[in-house]
């Protein structure tokens, strides 16, 4: 039996900017393989001249927000699955609008959310 106070959600539909989210990924991703491959190559040192902002770290990391669902904040984040941490700078980019709900139906009442931009 459904309890009165709970709401229940009937449909949801989700929207994404599969292009914008790709295209932070590839932003992200490609400087960490970068230096992955250059500190292998050449060494940790040689990376963090190369590839890191004070010439000792280089990227190991990074993290998008993919857009704010009404108080929830959607985020991309890429981090080394290493044990015991990592040391290493951790890359950012400018916050996107790239995922919201479209619609959604709660208890029979259809609610139509901020749109896709």
């Amino acid at each position: 039996m459904n309890d009165p106070r709970k709401a229940n959600i009937e449909s949801l539909s989700v929207w994404l900017d599969k292009p914008a989210v790709q295209q932070a990924f590839t932003d992200l991703m490609a400087p960490i393989i970068e230096a992955a491959a250059t500190a292998k190559a050449y060494g940790e040192k040689a990376a963090g001249e190369l590839y890191g902002d004070d010439g000792r770290l280089y990227p190991k990391a990074g993290k998008v927000v993919i857009g704010r669902v009404g108080g929830f904040t959607v985020t991309m984040e890429i981090e080394p699955s290493a044990a015991g941490g990592w040391v290493g700078e951790s890359l950012s980019l400018p916050d996107l609008n790239a995922i919201g709900i479209s619609n959604m139906q709660i208890d029979g009442q259809l609610l139509t959310p901020r749109k896709e931009s």
